[in-house]
């Protein structure tokens, strides 16, 4: 993206516009409080979006291990390829056909005051039991190890090779690592919101982790659910998401879609752009794949700018807001210890 001139950036934007509009889609421009931008450099912005559409790059390869493990996911802030070997700890290959639906489920190790918790075996546990074998060729759970400190994402790692060694064994449970030369800069950033410098850190470290999960799991699965490592999933969250998902996929361009416990039916022939299961946050946010890219280049171009929950909510404003609301939620939030705390 930083490659790119003005003028292509420009012509970027008019080519992305109409693909919106093919899709259904009116592109509309709307910043609101801190984030009031001049129209002009706004389109420049959100032309960085059109550069993640094309993350994906499969060179030849003698065998589909290594195709798999050379994909290019990422650029780091020089413009250095990042390859999926550079992020991959350990979990299957995944080289063969990509799954209905993946699980993202980002995790730090959380230490506030010499107080230590640890939410995410129970997160897992609550998203492994109600599968049926035949469930688990539908799904996998890919575990992003977020923390920058060697020592503390060792000691996750650990932990969940512990406690959950066949599910990475076979490979329902993937793990991940983000690396470090992927992030933007984190420290000295000016405030907005009145953050503090520490919460500055926090929440756009947070950000440009979000947008690294989503190049990383784009070429993965048709739909990719985002939750946190503090949650516990509904024992009928599998069956529901699924049965969403197939429903989608059966009524587009035939009927109006209506989604189990949706409230309202959407107009015919929109094609929704997220469907969300719990209220608040990142938690339960179901994106389609090919959704993944404009994501990922939206939250990073305003990583230090907007919160990213803040900053999803502008995207979908900008999209025309087409998403699906769920009551009752399908996610309980348990966590006590927010990762945040000390920012």
């Amino acid at each position: 993206a930083g490659r790119t001139s003005v003028k292509q950036c420009l012509q970027c934007v008019d080519e992305v516009g109409k693909r919106f509009e093919n899709h259904g889609f009116r592109v509309r421009m709307r910043f609101t409080r801190q984030g009031d931008v001049v129209i002009g450099l706004s389109m420049v912005l959100f032309s960085l979006i059109c550069s993640s559409m094309f993350f994906i790059q499969v060179p030849n390869c003698s065998n589909e291990d290594d195709q798999f493990m050379n994909e290019v996911v990422a650029y780091d802030r020089i413009g250095n390829e990042i390859q999926r070997r550079d992020a991959f700890i350990t979990g299957k290959t995944m080289h063969q056909e990509k799954v209905p639906l993946l699980i993202g489920v980002p995790t730090v190790y959380r230490s506030y005051k010499n107080k230590t918790s640890f939410y995410l075996d129970r997160t897992i546990k609550s998203l492994i039991q109600p599968l049926s074998k035949e469930d688990k060729r539908q799904v996998n759970i890919l575990i992003i190890l977020a923390d920058s400190d060697k020592t503390k994402k060792t000691f996750m790692y650990q932990k969940l090779k512990d406690q959950f060694p066949n599910e990475i064994r076979s490979g329902l449970i993937g793990i991940i690592g983000i690396p470090k030369r992927f992030y933007l800069p984190l420290h000295n950033l000016a405030p907005t919101f009145n953050d503090t410098n520490k919460r500055m850190y926090w929440r756009s470290k947070q950000s440009l982790d979000y947008a690294f999960i989503f190049q990383y799991a784009q070429n993965l699965c048709d739909y990719y659910l985002q939750i946190e490592d503090d949650v516990l999933a509904n024992e009928q969250y599998f069956d529901t998401i699924m049965e969403d998902m197939n429903r989608l996929n059966s009524a587009r361009n035939k009927e109006p879609v209506i989604f189990k416990n949706e409230k309202e039916t959407r107009p015919k022939y929109k094609p929704w752009i997220v469907s969300e299961y719990y209220k608040m946050g990142f938690i339960g946010r179901l994106i389609p794949a090919h959704y993944l890219p404009l994501f990922a280049g939206f939250i990073k171009v305003f990583y230090n700018e907007l919160p990213v929950d803040w900053g999803y909510t502008h995207m979908l404003g900008l999209m025309g807001e087409y998403k699906a609301d769920h009551n009752p939620s399908l996610f309980k939030h348990i966590g006590k210890q927010s990762s945040s705390l000390g920012t």
